[in-house]
């Protein structure tokens, strides 16, 4: 190992080095949105042979990259500093790829679901074409595309389905593309793309890179691979065009009711909603949505790509219309609309109530997934210290509960949630653990109080009391969608930090830290932006004190540079 080059990765201004990466993106993303092609292939080129974007792509597949310590073909997970180093500077996009490696991961529904690995010299190729493909089609992708973007969540498409129904309960179509990933055609993929000739070769030999299976080698022949860096974002290229497609099918227009001499009455155009491989489609007409159907059917035919027939409905948001099976489940929320008196409706425009009340809360089936949670924690609890349980279930419930806190009547599910079930699931366990103690002894060691509840689930240890957040502490937020075609590429930094502020699944640390630092990295001084990994920095080095004033926010490779400066002084003396 060169002592020299790990020393050189641990000094490098990464702040400097993302400034300069982000400067060319802003470029591109501009010169796409004017529709300057020409600008936005020179920048491009530009950005992947500048030495600070092979570094950015490195350190993302190598330390910031959730699935960084999975292999591929070549048996690599984890590499030093200076290997890093010699990556950064032989990495280029020359048109080569490896074959992937298959594994296979079992899914919350006990499905086996086949992912495909790249090397990690391709993952940084991959990243490296993210860096420049990403701003160019961030000005082109539809408003009502939310998935795998970044600044976009699946809060931002929920809220746009609660805006479309709102005032006007809709027919609806809700449909999951089937294998997305695994059956797209190639040819639709490089044809979307329109890229010049290094990035086209680059992306057809990532396409047609084939499967290793054990020693036995298979041929590409259709799909993008599931663990590729890039492949969400050749995805969303090849799905570009659903919702311009449906909205000139189904233009808006005008009709008279009633008699010829009626009134003329606007009927909106069908809207179509997408995250990722889900979609929505609504209109005021079930004939137009039959038939916005069996459009979006044919357009995906010719990509290769067919609707799953089990997760594909048509239905109606009102709850009259619906009989079984009410509103619809959508990205773990259910929405629905009831008639209701004018005291609780809706409102119009001019302030008329439009008697009906729309309701967006947890769907079933994410209540029962969050339930069995709970439940297998406790089960295997057993044999657990109860902090150690305490711990598991706080996480578990404050990530669930800031996901779901924006729905507008997700509150009725938390109260009825944690009154009926939660504290019989905490009572059973206690039951079970002191077996031989009456219900007034167990409910004492397990049910202390807490600023929301006389009775909530925790334990004593060393003279503190450590409790489980309870559901009510997780008030109704709203959440303010993404304006239009807004992007994070756009250079407007005051809009994206106060959306990253108030972000529900953004931790209050981090929140307040933001909001304080007005959006800034407390040691570089420079933008946090949506797509960094952001930790709290202690500032006196003592993690133990939590103060406020001893916590502020920080980029992680900022972070790491100032603990390891030390270290790479010790390198250099012994180089």
């Amino acid at each position: 190992m060169s002592k020299a080059q790990e020393a050189e990765w641990i000094q490098l201004d990464w702040s400097n080095i993302q400034y300069k990466v982000s400067k060319l993106q802003s470029k591109i993303y501009e010169s796409s949105l004017k529709g300057d092609k020409q600008s936005v292939v020179k920048y491009q080129k530009i950005l992947i042979n500048s030495h600070n974007a092979k570094l950015l792509a490195v350190r993302r597949v190598t330390e910031d990259n959730r699935g960084k310590r999975t292999a591929g073909v070549d048996g690599q997970t984890v590499i030093g500093n200076d290997k890093r180093i010699e990556l950064a500077e032989t990495l280029k996009l020359d048109g080569t790829s490896q074959p992937l490696r298959r594994v296979e991961i079992l899914t919350e529904n006990r499905k086996i679901k086949n992912l495909v690995i790249p090397t990690i010299e391709d993952k940084a190729k991959q990243a490296l074409a993210k860096l420049a493909l990403e701003p160019e089609w961030e000005a082109k992708f539809e408003p009502n595309s939310y998935g795998f973007r970044p600044g976009r969540s699946e809060h931002d498409a929920i809220e746009a389905i609660e805006l479309q129904i709102r005032r006007r309960p809709k027919f609806v179509c809700q449909a999951d593309i089937s294998h997305c990933f695994d059956n797209i055609k190639h040819s639709a993929i490089i044809e979307k793309c329109q890229t010049f000739p290094i990035m086209e070769r680059q992306i057809r030999a990532w396409l047609k890179s084939g499967v290793m299976n054990g020693d036995v080698f298979h041929k590409s022949e259709k799909g993008t691979p599931q663990g590729g860096v890039v492949s969400p974002l050749l995805v969303n290229i090849a799905l570009h065009g659903m919702e311009e497609y449906i909205s000139k099918e189904f233009p808006t227009r005008k009709t008279r009711i009633g008699q010829p001499e009626g009134k003329m009455k606007e009927i909106c155009e069908a809207r179509l909603i997408r995250y990722a491989n889900e979609f929505v489609i609504f209109h005021e007409q079930e004939e137009v949505i039959i038939k916005a159907k069996e459009e979006i059917e044919a357009w995906l035919k010719e990509i290769g790509l067919n609707l799953n027939p089990e997760q594909t409905r048509i239905g109606h948001t009102l709850i009259e219309y619906n009989g079984e099976t009410p509103g619809l489940d959508f990205l773990g929320f259910n929405i629905r609309t009831f008639k209701v008196g004018k005291y609780k409706s809706n409102k119009k425009g001019n302030g008329e109530p439009l008697m009906t009340l729309t309701k967006v809360k947890p769907s079933e089936k994410s209540v029962k997934q969050f339930t069995n949670r709970v439940k297998k924690i406790l089960s295997q609890g057993h044999d657990k210290k109860p902090r150690q349980i305490i711990d598991q279930l706080s996480w578990l419930i404050r990530g669930w509960a800031n996901y779901f806190k924006t729905g507008s009547h997700s509150w009725e599910t938390f109260q009825e949630l944690q009154f009926h079930l939660l504290n019989k699931l905490y009572l059973n366990w206690g039951r079970k653990r002191f077996s031989k103690k009456g219900l007034g002894y167990i409910s004492k060691k397990i049910f202390h109080p807490s600023k929301t509840s006389k009775y909530t689930f925790g334990c004593k240890e060393n003279g503190k009391t450590y409790t489980v957040p309870t559901l009510y502490e997780f008030p109704y937020t709203p959440y303010i969608k993404v304006q239009g075609n807004r992007s994070p590429y756009d250079g407007d930094w005051v809009y994206w930090s106060k959306r990253m502020i108030n972000h529900p699944e953004t931790p209050k640390d981090i929140a307040s830290g933001l909001k304080k630092q007005k959006g800034k990295c407390y040691l570089c001084n420079k933008n946090l932006t949506v797509e960094d990994q952001m930790e709290v920095h202690h500032k006196n080095s003592n993690r133990k004190n939590n103060r406020k004033d001893n916590k502020v926010i920080v980029h992680n490779y900022c972070h790491n540079h100032h603990h390891r400066m030390t270290v790479s002084e010790e390198i250099l003396d012994v180089a």
